[in-house]
């Protein structure tokens, strides 16, 4: 296995929160398609390493990274941009922009995440350190590095 740029770990509960974090590193453990009558939605499984959460949403403007199967089981992405929805019960992220850093072949699952929706509030709150993250190497909503 390559050399892997490190996940953010402990941030999906700072991003869930409405945080404003720059250029989270998370890894994605699943794909959906949602299918409405009026459009074709992806729901992705995302990881920090420490927590994972369903309610991410891809923007439908990178429904084609789908299509084009670039964001398999395992891949490593750089959020870099994104809005939360906070509402009662399911806040739901959606990923406006991002980069995928290491396709999923390359990389195996990282970590051990639980369900932020299991995990204690108090510990989910306490667990995200400050992340480290990368500079943009493009003014692009998307790019690809191998």
């Amino acid at each position: 296995m390559p050399d892997v740029t490190p996940l953010t770990e402990g941030v999906i509960p700072r991003i869930m929160n409405g945080e404003d974090i720059e250029a989270p590193i998370l890894q994605i453990l699943g794909v959906k398609k949602i299918i409405t009558a009026e459009s074709e939605r992806i729901r992705i499984l995302i990881s920090d390493g420490q927590y994972f959460n369903s309610y991410a949403m891809l923007s439908t403007h990178l429904n084609f990274l789908c299509e084009e199967e670039q964001l398999k089981e395992n891949t490593i992405i750089r959020v870099d941009k994104y809005i939360t929805s906070i509402e009662s019960k399911n806040d739901v992220s959606s990923f406006m922009g991002l980069t995928v850093l290491h396709p999923g072949h390359q990389v195996q699952k990282i970590g051990e995440p639980v369900n932020l929706l299991d995990a204690p509030a108090s510990s989910a709150q306490k667990a995200a350190p400050t992340p480290t993250s990368l500079p943009s190497t493009s003014n692009n909503i998307f790019s690809f590095q191998t």
